[in-house]
């Protein structure tokens, strides 16, 4: 049983034995080899509203869940629902955000010479924050060996922003990333649901009602992304649909972090109905530990960021696609 937190919207999915282990052909959408792993994207179905069908299953199987896309599509809500159901199921949650760790770097001293542009990371606090965030999750795995213990993350991806987590590499942090137990959830709301949460966005600009909210991306900004995010499904000849790039599209969405995540194991999360809040989705289980870097871990990768050559760290921020499991 999920036990509520007084004040939350906790969502409660229900699923039979072949949804939850992935065995029901209705969800496996696409398999492909891969350095001799194999990977399953599931598209998961709707329960009614609730776009979660899977999480009671994945929150006792998963050792690590992953949300990534773009701002306001849904992520941080998921993680906030994810995060409960698996803390009301006995495990202990572990959380590491964006929008947190950006922060720690945001602050730091050292970082004084990388200042936001318009709303913008630098792209030197970006690749910071991702390099360390891989070692993070590797030593958070061999200091949490216990099963009872679970990685909840919500990465952005787009504009170097956490890819570290999802490029391949030969290091201690690999094996965990590209395990079965280790899934990768797109949030992808309908176009409708889209528009309606780029509105309450907007509306609540300026209004925050949690202290993480004040760093949610400007409108502006999240309009610039997914216009990124069409121009590559529009290169990559992942969409049928026409030419205009100014309005959310959730296949051209999805197609592109799927190719993104080949080297993952993956769940889609179509959200096709408004999901109700009480309060910020921030405000996550009190039992949630949170995964935050040390000073010295802060000062360390921004140093490392910041001794990369010029060229090569705009190269990663343009086309923070590649060497991500796709051809690039």
């Amino acid at each position: 049983m999920v036990t509520p937190v007084p004040g939350w919207q906790v969502l409660t999915p229900v699923a039979s034995e072949a949804d939850r282990d992935g065995t029901s052909d209705r969800f496996v959408t696409a398999r492909r080899r891969l350095r001799r792993v194999t990977f399953v994207t599931y598209h998961t179905p709707t329960s009614g509203s609730l776009p979660v069908r899977r999480f009671t299953g994945d929150a006792d199987r998963l050792r690590c869940a992953f949300f990534v896309g773009i701002p306001a599509t849904g992520k941080t809500l998921m993680v906030q629902n994810f995060t409960a159901i698996a803390a009301g199921r006995g495990r202990t949650v572990h959380l590491l955000q964006w929008d947190l760790v950006r922060g720690a770097f945001d602050g730091a001293s050292a970082a004084t010479g990388y200042p936001e542009i318009d709303g913008v990371t630098h792209p030197v606090i970006r690749k910071a924050v991702g390099l360390w965030a891989r070692e993070a999750v590797a030593r958070w795995d061999r200091e949490h060996r216990s099963t009872e213990h679970l990685l909840v993350c919500e990465a952005p991806l787009i504009g170097n922003r956490m890819t570290e987590l999802v490029r391949t590499r030969d290091d201690a942090t690999e094996p965990l990333l590209c395990a079965p137990h280790s899934t990768f959830y797109i949030p992808a709301p309908s176009d409708s649901v889209r528009a309606v949460i780029e509105n309450l966005r907007a509306r609540d600009t300026g209004r925050p009602r949690h202290v993480y909210e004040r760093a949610n991306a400007a409108p502006a900004v999240v309009t610039h992304l997914w216009q990124e995010i069409h121009h590559l499904a529009t290169h990559y000849g992942l969409t049928s649909h026409g030419p205009d790039g100014h309005t959310y599209r959730q296949d051209r969405y999805i197609a592109v972090y799927e190719r993104v995540l080949a080297h993952r194991h993956t769940t889609v999360l179509p959200i096709n109905d408004i999901l109700p809040v009480t309060g910020s989705a921030y405000d996550v289980h009190p039992a949630t530990r949170q995964l935050r870097p040390r000073p010295d871990d802060v000062e360390r990768a921004l140093a490392r960021a910041a001794n990369m050559p010029a060229d090569a760290l705009r190269r990663e921020t343009e086309r923070w696609y590649e060497d991500n499991g796709g051809t690039g």
